[in-house]
């Protein structure tokens, strides 16, 4: 999704349920910004340390959320980095976000509350 231009922020888990075992979330940044260096990727983890700030940090990412975050604080960095690229949350392509949704991953209660709280996701 993210070589074929969709998409306009990345929220990534350190920790990837699919996919390779041994690649993390941070490893996919130099991937991410390869194909798309402007596109801003929220790092989220459970694994609260320094060690995983500081390589989130020095693999590109936008910012750093250590679980259990607020979800406020969170659409609040979406909407910053949104903002720092000329798009505001109403600007987002509406006619794709439906047709992508199935690419959307999260379903847990979390998740759900943040579309709830951005119905343009």
């Amino acid at each position: 999704m993210v070589r074929q231009g969709k998409g306009d922020v990345v929220i990534t888990d350190v920790r990837m349920p699919v996919g390779e075992p041994h690649r993390t979330g941070i490893d996919m940044l130099p991937d991410i910004h390869l194909a798309r260096p402007d596109l801003p990727v929220i790092v989220i983890s459970a694994q609260n340390t320094l060690t995983t700030a500081v390589r989130a940090g020095e693999a590109g990412a936008y910012e750093y959320l250590a679980k259990p975050f607020d979800l406020d604080i969170l659409l609040e960095h979406v909407a910053k980095s949104l903002a720092r690229a000329g798009k505001m949350p109403d600007e987002i392509d509406k006619d794709t976000s439906e047709r992508d949704a199935e690419h959307f991953i999260g379903t847990s209660p979390a998740m759900q509350d943040i579309t709830a709280r951005w119905p343009g996701w």
